[in-house]
């Protein structure tokens, strides 16, 4: 009764703080049993964390004196950042370098040598996954300063490449806990990436490109980026040029250099190099593009009132531009998203309140 109260409680876990989650793992033998028994790890950083006092700048130079109401209306997004460029010590705590070389060595992962030591149970890992996840950033300007100012995050990186995990997914688009926005080649790619953010290749949002992970299937969740109208219900009237503006962004995505993560314990190398092989990798963009009947006027308010559509001929001239990729990725209608096999979740983000009253 012991034993199944035990595996029942450790099986799964939401972490808001990995350093103290880590701590002592590699010198506690009790510890390393109750990490063999985690079969989904849930990883965020509350926005609590990130919440400041007003500045002198904030208060007299900008006269933003509603800020002294308290410290939720006085969040600094990027000091933390704008710190860890500045110094080594501070950004290698900043992106969980400490925590990763923690879980490096206990695992005993290397890239000549494979073997898992702990965590061998860990098959799904779910990356900010929840409401109160710190946003890193919504606009295209907050991504690139993160980038530019830092390396690639590695904890991340690390456990997608786990040889146990098979289901990985994130919703923040940046920060210590997301993957680098590239074409990414690891040893190891889990059966399922999917990356369902709050926003994403919108008009109103940022205007950078989702992961892709080589060898993995990567279900990517939109919500409805561009709609198609046509004359016919499944637009067979539709020409390339209908739709090549709506599908720049995913050419553009699938044109990246690609990021190859190597690790030899804890320290990690990366390359840059194009596509050798495409392998086993398969995209599905759910909601990224919907087209319908002009004269259809069924009343759906998240879609105009449009109804979705067989995608098939739409998909077809996707696939006039695609070279190698063709057969590879896929445009899907919303209804076709299957629940999120890392965390459970259906459809895009920014429907989780529903889903919550209804979880």
């Amino acid at each position: 009764m012991y034993g199944l109260c035990k595996t029942e409680l450790y099986s799964e876990c939401l972490v808001a703080d990995i350093d103290t989650f880590v701590q002592e793992v590699t010198a506690n033998p009790r510890k390393l049993e109750l990490f063999d028994l985690v079969k989904t790890l849930r990883l965020y950083q509350p926005a609590a964390r990130m919440l400041t006092d007003p500045t002198y700048v904030q208060l007299v130079y900008e006269g933003q004196w509603q800020l002294c109401g308290g410290k939720q209306y006085a969040r600094c997004w990027w000091v933390g950042t704008v710190v860890a460029g500045l110094n080594d010590e501070f950004a290698a705590r900043y992106m969980f370098k400490p925590a990763c070389k923690i879980l490096s060595l206990a695992a005993n992962i290397s890239t000549g040598h494979q073997v898992q030591t702990t965590l061998v149970h860990l098959a799904r890992v779910v990356m900010t996954g929840v409401p109160e996840t710190f946003p890193w950033g919504t606009f295209r300007t907050d991504f690139n300063f993160f980038d530019m100012m830092l390396e690639p995050p590695v904890l991340p990186l690390f456990l997608l490449d786990l040889p146990s995990v098979q289901h990985y997914c994130q919703t923040t688009p940046t920060g210590p806990l997301a993957l680098p926005n590239a074409m990414i080649d690891i040893t190891n790619p889990p059966k399922i990436v999917t990356i369902h953010p709050l926003v994403m290749l919108s008009e109103s949002g940022p205007k950078w490109l989702p992961p892709i992970v080589i060898g993995s299937i990567n279900r990517l969740m939109f919500n409805g980026n561009a709609m198609i109208l046509s004359q016919t219900d499944s637009g067979e009237d539709l020409s390339f040029e209908d739709v090549e503006e709506a599908l720049i962004p995913v050419y553009a995505m699938l044109e990246r250099p690609v990021i190859k993560a190597t690790h030899n314990g804890p320290d990690w190398e990366f390359t840059t190099s194009s596509l050798a092989s495409f392998g086993d990798t398969k995209i599905e963009l759910y909601d990224f593009l919907r087209q319908s009947n002009r004269a259809d006027d069924t009343q759906d308010p998240k879609h105009g009132g449009k109804r979705p559509s067989n995608m098939a001929h739409v998909q077809s001239l996707f696939e006039e531009r695609l070279g190698g990729w063709k057969g590879k990725v896929f445009l899907k209608n919303k209804e076709d998203c299957p629940p999120c096999s890392a965390c459970g979740f259906e459809g895009h983000w920014m429907d989780r309140e529903s889903w919550m009253l209804n979880a």
